[in-house]
């Protein structure tokens, strides 16, 4: 995918209408961001905000405000065959309204890939490119029915928790303080993030410190026991019992295998 041209947070007046009866010379891609009306198949629709269509390029276009005024954040772009495979895969549907719940990280990836777009970047063509293939899998997730777990109230909190636990591998971690911060139960909080996850909250904290210990391991010359310390253990003897449960090898092994 090669993006040819983009707008965010675009303003119209009451009287904005677009009508391409033959199409228009790329893919197009809008984000709604205010009431609009768009003719589909022949047939007018009221389309309300927070909704998406991404356009091919022979389809024709004929859309605009219904209010005071008309916002859209959109984008132009060129398409070889492997991306539309690449749509396919994703079970994008072209020239179809969609309907967010939410666009606001939408609309950040939108503004993200402006800035590269419209900079001075040597790397920024290429990077388009993976800016786009990065949103359209973010919208698939978004779209897919079986992401119920997005839907959680606290599943932003549960992510910048994990974020943090494998940031900060040396804190103490302790179930009942974590429970408390996000308002939830003990019993409900671990059985929430091993759904989420896939791994108890102990296990990841573990897994963040054998993590931890690996690194400093083959790149420090750290002693075993000041990187103990700074994986979160008291005890050296307690980080290298773990570390070979988890590992196979002792610490020492690991690090004379990874010189």
């Amino acid at each position: 995918m090669k993006l040819m041209e983009i707008g965010y947070e675009t303003v119209h007046d009451h009287d904005f209408s677009i009508v391409r009866p033959n199409g228009y010379r790329g893919y197009l891609f809008l984000l709604i961001k205010t009431a609009s009306f768009h003719v589909i198949k022949n047939q007018r629709v009221l389309v309300p905000a927070d909704s998406i269509i991404l356009y091919d390029d022979s389809i024709p276009q004929h859309y605009g405000a219904v209010a005071d005024h008309y916002v859209d954040d959109w984008f132009l772009f060129s398409i070889e065959k492997t991306d539309l495979l690449f749509l396919e895969r994703l079970n994008f549907p072209l020239n179809t309204i969609l309907s967010l719940k939410d666009s606001s990280s939408l609309s950040e990836l939108i503004r993200q890939l402006a800035f590269e777009f419209f900079s001075a970047n040597r790397n920024k063509e290429e990077s388009c490119s993976l800016y786009l293939n990065i949103l359209f899998l973010k919208l698939n997730e978004m779209l897919s029915t079986d992401r119920t777990t997005i839907q959680l109230p606290f599943y932003n909190q549960l992510v910048t928790l994990r974020t943090q636990i494998y940031n900060t591998p040396d804190q103490v971690w302790k179930i009942d303080s974590i429970a408390d911060s996000l308002n939830l139960s003990a019993s409900y909080f671990q059985h929430t993030y091993k759904k989420l996850f896939g791994i108890s909250v102990i296990n990841d904290v573990i897994a963040s410190r054998i993590s931890h210990g690996k690194k400093l391991l083959s790149g420090t010359n750290f002693s075993i026991k000041k990187i103990a310390h700074l994986c979160g253990y008291e005890y050296d003897v307690y980080f290298m019992r773990q570390f070979k449960n988890y590992t196979g090898l002792t610490p020492k092994e690991y690090r004379n295998s990874n010189i």
